[in-house]
């Protein structure tokens, strides 16, 4: 698992015996085994590295939706430096920027309402 904030760490021990966690875990290693699977198993929890519980505020749960190589990090609506933005990434900056604030061109909208942006999935299969 990737390294994280302790209080996150602490978090996740909590539920790693539970029934339900068990059960993901075993889906996330047949996926995992099955297909290449974005993003790699080792960033699936990377957003764990930089924030902490405690001090928390928003969280914007959404999509890695990148299906080429080196472009899923585990974090919605990013790509690792270095990575040329994929069409979908801007797509989605434009169109929840107009969904919220009405304007393109203008994200005081989006900054204000960013807790309002939700999607569902977060992990992808290869070409899917």
């Amino acid at each position: 698992m990737v390294r994280m904030i302790k209080d996150w760490k602490e978090l996740f021990d909590k539920v790693a015996g539970e029934e339900y966690s068990a059960s993901l875990h075993r889906f996330l290693d047949a996926e995992y085994d099955a297909h290449v699977v974005y993003p790699p198993r080792d960033m699936m929890f990377q957003a764990f590295k930089f924030t902490n519980p405690k001090t928390l505020k928003v969280v914007v749960i959404g999509q890695d939706p990148y299906h080429n190589p080196g472009e899923a990090m585990g974090m919605s609506f990013s790509v690792p430096r270095g990575i040329d933005i994929p069409p979908s990434l801007i797509s989605n900056a434009v169109q929840t920027t107009k969904m919220v604030s009405g304007d393109e061109n203008d994200f005081e909208g989006f900054i204000e309402n960013v807790a309002k942006v939700v999607t569902k999935k977060k992990n992808v299969k290869n070409k899917k």
